[in-house]
């Protein structure tokens, strides 16, 4: 799903380099991987010894990154005719690129706020499977539009680096080996 022709082949250690020359607000696409958030039944063949599930969700989502948030959420307050209010500092770790990445516990995060899923993908080992022959193993979303900003509603993500596959922006495309 690379928006790009040609892929730029990077390091996990260097994907900091070339996030921190990403122009900040501008649109992105990230392509980044986890496990699954699934229902934990003994004996459902899917987690592994360690309490992991087997399952592996990809997801593909237009983002923006670099925006302050106290500035974003004002705006949307500001949009909705309500008064600006001054939001908390980062309530874990520390900016390393402030508004981009966080450093905490030895671990980097991009911040990311998504503007649209374009696309979710899963697997079992490394098999891609349909969502509708293993969502009775997932657990139910708690939001139905995780990416419905609504009137004032601003929705920030982050990202372990380990976790990011490709990010395309400004006319290029890192995938991570």
């Amino acid at each position: 799903m690379s928006t790009a022709t040609t892929p730029n082949i990077i390091t996990r250690s260097e994907l900091l380099h070339h996030v921190a020359k990403l122009h900040k607000g501008r649109f992105a696409t990230i392509i980044y991987e986890t496990d699954a958030d699934c229902v934990r039944p003994k004996g459902n063949g899917l987690l592994n010894n360690d309490g992991s599930c087997r399952i592996r969700k990809r997801s593909y989502v237009s983002i923006r990154t670099g925006l302050d948030y106290n500035r974003t959420v004002n705006a949307h307050l500001q949009q909705s005719g309500k008064d600006k209010v001054e939001t908390m500092s980062l309530p874990w770790g520390e900016w390393l690129i402030p508004n981009v990445v966080i450093k905490h516990k030895g671990n980097f995060y991009l911040r990311v706020y998504p503007a649209k899923s374009i696309d979710v993908r899963y697997s079992i080992d490394g098999q891609s499977v349909d969502k509708k022959d293993i969502a009775h193993y997932l657990k139910p979303k708690k939001d139905n539009d995780a990416y419905d900003l609504g009137d004032d509603k601003v929705i920030v993500r982050t990202v372990k680096f380990d976790n990011v596959v490709e990010i395309n922006a400004d006319g290029q495309c890192f995938k991570v080996e």
